[in-house]
């Protein structure tokens, strides 16, 4: 990933920053949506595994990238308290 691309990439609800989400957050959330308890923003149940992630600044949101296309929309934000 482009360093740049980063520095312009922000939270569409709240426009706070985004990072890339550890491997370990990867991992717990990876495990959560195989137990079936992770649902995205409005509440759809997340099926498909992510490899990769943006974190928001507060850790609060991460945003699933998806055949390398960032996933930026509100809705498909995961929030972290529910894994």
């Amino acid at each position: 990933m482009e360093p740049a691309l980063s520095e312009i990439l922000c939270c569409p609800a709240t426009r706070q920053s985004l990072a890339p989400a550890s491997a370990e957050l990867l991992q717990r959330l990876n495990q959560n949506i195989s137990a079936g308890r992770v649902k995205n923003n409005v509440g759809v149940a997340v099926t498909e595994s992510v490899l990769s992630a943006w974190l928001r600044d507060d850790q609060a949101v991460l945003y699933p990238i998806r055949n390398h296309i960032s996933s930026l929309l509100a809705e498909e934000g995961i929030p972290v308290q529910s894994f």
